[in-house]
């Protein structure tokens, strides 16, 4: 029998966020499509929902023996994708994350930083951190060109490039985009993701007047819960204080393919959560977002997608503008869509952690 090749990812794993499930499910499937005889083991939240889910290994994230063992007998770690290197949601975040790395160079493992977006990092210790660990390991791979400009600007020495989102690499499943079109039998559909925040009374305001105003259009519109424990409840409550039979609310938790699926049968989205616009990119679905973090303009900004509202300039007027335009100019948004990513960038990762395994 071949010798197993053992993998660790280390990320936001375990935790229902949609968009970070679906960046480990877009790296396991890159991963084993691309070496064969691989065993992957994820350090997650939740081992067993992550087990079953995507047919690997997984152990508690907060185990130390189980972290441990599961980093010494592997061959290479992984840490990412997403927004792992960032003191704003935490300041536990960040050593968490090196930490797990540093073990990673303690054991003498192969370790790589996979489609990374770095920052904000506010704290001067963090970028200390940062700087000490970043300098230790195989290579790193970030998502955007702020990500590379910021490390670069810490004198980084390892090798950085840039490498989209892995989320890009999804694929529509289109049987199931079939069945949900039938499902929902309405021609004009918005798709709404939000999530709470600071000025949250404001956003629910301004999506409240949005949401009365595409009512007032003949739409329907879905409140998509990307991370349910968190964006259900505001949905919920602009739902229930407009009293309409044209919103649902899913409250249920859907799969990366079917929160993919959903996003394609929408004329547009807007989105606050970042892998609802990179769901709707990939579907060609117009996208407008609703920024809260600088990880969503860069992102948008590196693919010329203008349709951005910065989260604490939110107004009714300001997001009709947009929402105006998309809707008069359908197709010319959807097609500038199409082709906007290459795989061969998403791919680079699993490339060079192929070469650096298996020696290809």
């Amino acid at each position: 029998m071949d010798k197993k090749t053992r993998v660790v990812i280390s990320g936001y794993y375990g935790f229902d966020n949609t968009g970070d499930e679906a960046i480990l499910f877009a790296i396991i499937n890159m991963l084993k499509a691309n070496i064969k005889s691989i065993e992957i083991i994820v350090l997650s939240n939740d081992p067993e929902s992550t087990a079953l889910a995507y047919k690997v290994k997984a152990v508690n994230r907060f185990n130390p023996h189980s972290i441990i063992n599961a980093i010494k007998s592997c061959d290479l770690l992984i840490s990412g994708g997403g927004s792992l290197l960032q003191d704003v949601t935490s300041l536990k975040t960040i050593p968490y994350y090196l930490f797990i790395a540093q073990l990673g160079i303690l054991f003498r493992k192969k370790v790589v930083f996979y489609s990374q977006g770095i920052g904000p990092v506010n704290h001067i210790i963090n970028k200390h951190l940062i700087r000490y660990i970043a300098n230790k390991v195989n290579y790193i791979f970030v998502r955007d060109k702020k990500s590379k400009l910021f490390l670069e600007s810490m004198a980084i020495k390892t090798n950085i490039e840039i490498s989209p989102d892995p989320v890009f690499a999804l694929k529509l499943d289109h049987t199931l985009t079939f069945q949900i079109k039938k499902e929902i039998r309405y021609k004009k559909t918005v798709g709404i993701y939000i999530r709470p925040w600071k000025n949250q009374a404001q956003i629910i305001k301004v999506i409240t007047q949005i949401s009365a105003y595409l009512l007032s259009l003949d739409y329907k519109i879905y409140f998509i819960s990307m991370q349910p424990i968190q964006d259900t409840q505001i949905a919920r409550q602009i739902a229930t204080s407009l009293k309409n039979n044209n919103i649902t609310v899913i409250e249920r938790p859907l799969t990366i393919s079917e929160t993919l699926a959903f996003t394609a049968n929408f004329e547009f989205i807007i989105g606050m959560r970042l892998h609802s616009l990179i769901m709707a990119i990939i579907a060609n679905t117009p996208a407008i977002a609703l920024s809260y973090d600088p990880k969503i303009e860069n992102i948008m900004n590196e693919l010329h997608i203008d349709h951005q509202i910065k989260i604490e300039d939110i107004s009714f007027s300001a997001l009709k503008l947009h929402v105006d335009y998309v809707i008069e100019n359908l197709e010319s948004e959807r097609n500038k869509l199409i082709d906007l990513i290459d795989i061969k960038d998403i791919q680079k990762p699993i490339h060079y952690i192929r070469k650096l395994l298996l020696d290809y």
